[in-house]
């Protein structure tokens, strides 16, 4: 985790990078010219980006298709070990922008159905809080309690995980 560079530094960065496990992180602009991606290129190579001394290389990709109106984050992951063998893995997931489309009728249905999801929730939620203040010792001894709580907290997470990817 030290920084490294003859004369570019480049530091790391705890929690950045890929998975956010933390890394040294270089960002290539394809937007620019070739020549100047080539020289970026060969710079990292010059400071040993490219050689088995390194841990693992990942390569992400953020494309953009307007032909579909989708987004594809691609990661291209080398770990090297110790007896220098290379273990190459691509992971890729499709950003889709269409699920939030307001003119989409889909989108209004998947709305009004979480809306009834979370009002059955919370109606749920004050029920069992009701019956576990009359006798708190009570409620938890009945294993159909606890299996309600389960119930409500595994509706909870999948709701906060629902709002979250969304």
């Amino acid at each position: 985790t030290k920084s490294f560079g003859p004369d570019l530094q480049y530091n790391y960065q705890e929690g950045e990078g890929f998975s956010n496990a933390g890394g040294f992180i270089q960002h290539i602009d394809f937007e620019t010219s070739k020549d100047h991606v080539f020289d970026l290129l060969a710079t990292l190579k010059r400071h040993h980006w490219f050689d088995l001394n390194q841990g693992s290389f990942v390569l992400e990709m953020l494309t953009y298709n307007g032909n579909v109106d989708n987004f594809l984050y691609v990661a291209f992951i080398f770990e090297h070990d110790f007896t220098g063998s290379t273990k190459v893995s691509v992971e890729a997931c499709p950003l889709d922008l269409s699920l939030h489309d307001a003119s989409n009728p889909s989108t209004w249905v998947r709305f009004v159905i979480f809306l009834i999801v979370l009002c059955f929730f919370c109606y749920f939620l004050k029920a069992e809080v009701e019956d576990m203040l009359v006798s708190v010792s009570g409620y938890w001894s009945d294993p159909l309690a606890i299996m309600q709580v389960l119930s409500l907290s595994l509706t909870a997470v999948s709701l906060v995980m629902y709002l979250m990817v969304s």
